[in-house]
Order: C-alpha cells, then structure tokens, then sequence
C-alpha cells in the first residue's frame, strides 16, 4: 500500500510538472559542482579585486603624502571610509538577503527545493512590506498572497515590474553619472579605477537590496567578473592617453592655424569618450544584475536552464545600455549647466 501510494503521489507531481512545463533532466538544471566552480571563480577574482584595490589606495595615498604628510593620511582615511560605507556594509546587507535554489535533478529533489524556494519567497515577501520603497497597497497585496505560493509570486512579480524596476533603473542611472563625471574630470588611472570598482559594486548590492534577495553564485560571479573589467578598462583608458591621441588628430587638421585647438579640443573629447565608455559598462552591469535576479525569480517559479538565458540576458543588456548612455550624457549637461 505505502508503495502504491508512493508512487501515485510521483505520478501526480510528474503529471503537474509537465502541465506547468517544468524540466527537470539533467541537461536544464545548475548542478551543485557548477555552484562550487562558479563561487571558486567569486572568490578568486574578489582576491584579486581586492588586491588591486588596496594598489590604488596605496598609489594615491602616497601621491597625497608626497604633498604633505597629513594630507597622506587625510586621503588614506577618507579612502577606507569610502570603502567601507559603500563596498563593505553593502556586500555584507545584500548577501544577508535569501537566495533561491535551482538544484533540481529529479522529483524528489524537486520537493525538497520547492519547500526550500517557498521559505526563501516569504522572506522576500517580508523583505520588501518592510521596504518604504514599496507602496502601502502593494504591501497589503503581499501580506495577503504570503499564504499562497502562485499568488505570491504574480503578486511580487507585479510589484518588480511597476515599482521595483523603476528604482533599479533610477540606481542604475545615477551611479552611471556619477561615473561619467568623475571618471572624465579625473586624470588619475588609479582613481578613475578605484571609482568605477567601488560604484559598481555598490551598485549590485543596492539592486540586490531592492530586490530582497541576492543572485545565485553562479550569476554573483559573473557580476564580479564584470566589474573587474570594467576596473581595468578603466584603467587602460586613462593609462593610453585618450586626450593626447585625440589632440594630435585635431592639431592635424587644424594645420598649426589655431595650435591651442588641438590641446583644448583634444583634452575635452577625451575626458568626455573615458567617462562615456566608463558610464555605458556601468550601465550594462546594473542592467545585467536587474536582468539576473528577475530571471532568478522566473526560473524558481518555473524551473528553466538557467544557461540558456545568459545570452538572450546579455544581448539585451548590451542594447538597453547603449539606448540608456545618451540619457546620461544629457543628464551630466543638465548638471553642468545647472552648477
């Protein structure tokens, strides 16, 4: 009899798997080594992160004790309180948040997860009632779903969409100026590096907060991986002497007739090309992160291979943010013009 019922119980779950079109082989699912492989790859472009932070801290430290002693020490100062206010508290608040799990590879595992998701789901749930970014409305909506699992989720889906993603794209946007600015007013490789590692970072973990939960290691590393790139481009930019390059051109073709055009013209475009290339990398990595942990959610709901949609989510980030850099450029005059 305990067999029989057993296996009716199997059937039936089999049975509503195929009615939602869950996928549960082997080919559609992250395996646990895959976690471990990507949280390795974390960990390791972290240290290396880190490291190259703590080269940049030590670089402009000793450019500023060069100067005057204490003003050394007023930099190193402000510097470990920046990274501790935007690098740090951030990291440790964001992956205080839950995670859902996508190690399906058979039914029964399937009811262990789903149990897994369902806790992880109301702590979301109550992540965002306590939110004030969250309208009184939608709170009332998601106290009253917590009961119910298919409820709850087109209930927070809803809310993502009307009012979660408008203050992602509102982070998105501002830290992206924020960069633009600083990045092309900056003419230190070091700190244009320091900048774009540290608003990054803080970037992620300001979507992840939002959200009320954080990416799955697999896509964290990615991220990280991201971010570190867009550090060291930042890096190259300033390194190569864009502005130099630019001011020759321009001496060219003025033919010696306005020679301080050419300086002028070249120092300009320069600053505005690094800060513009910093922005848009920006841009794509706070779209990236959006885009993860809502396909994240997608996927607890309805199990997919998170592995197919990288592509499809990177495409679309890459075209996202190439729409979104002439918003912030515009958005940077405005700012220019109104100081």
């Amino acid at each position: 009899m305990g067999k029989n019922k057993k296996h009716e119980l199997s059937t039936q779950l089999s049975e509503d798997i195929n009615k939602d079109s869950f996928s549960y082989s082997d080919s559609n699912v992250l395996k646990k080594t895959n976690y471990r492989f990507w949280k390795t790859i974390a960990i390791v472009v972290s240290i290396i992160m880190t490291i190259f932070i703590v080269s940049c801290v030590v670089q402009l430290y000793t450019f500023a004790y060069s100067f005057h002693p204490y003003a050394g020490y007023t930099t190193l100062g402000v510097l470990i309180l920046v990274l501790f206010i935007f690098v740090i508290r951030p990291i440790v608040q964001a992956l205080a948040t839950p995670s859902f799990t996508l190690d399906v590879v058979d039914i029964e595992s399937a009811r262990r997860v789903s149990a897994i998701n369902y806790r992880a789901l109301k702590k979301v749930a109550h992540n965002l009632i306590g939110a004030d970014y969250v309208s009184n409305e939608s709170k009332i909506k998601i106290e009253g779903a917590i009961g119910n699992r298919k409820e709850l989720n087109r209930v927070l889906r809803e809310v993502y969409d009307k009012e979660i993603t408008v203050r992602i794209n509102k982070i998105i946007h501002e830290t992206s100026t924020k960069i633009l600015l600083t990045t092309a007013l900056s003419q230190n490789s070091r700190f244009d590096t320091f900048t774009v590692i540290t608003l990054n970072i803080r970037m992620i973990m300001r979507i992840v907060i939002t959200c009320g939960y954080h990416p799955t290691y697999p896509r964290l590393a990615r991220l990280i991986i991201k971010v570190f790139r867009n550090a060291l481009i930042a890096y190259t930019l300033q390194t190569i002497g864009l502005d130099k390059l630019i001011s020759q051109g321009v001496q060219a073709l003025a033919k010696g007739i306005i020679p301080f055009v050419g300086d002028l013209v070249g120092k300009v475009a320069g600053s505005v090309i690094d800060g513009s290339a910093n922005a848009l990398l920006t841009l794509r990595v706070g779209i990236l992160t959006r885009k993860y942990l809502y396909k994240e959610f997608d996927i607890q709901a309805m199990i997919k291979n998170p592995d197919e949609t990288n592509e499809l989510i990177l495409r679309e980030a890459i075209l996202e943010a190439n729409g979104d850099i002439d918003n912030i450029v515009a958005e940077c005059k405005k700012e220019k013009k109104a100081a």
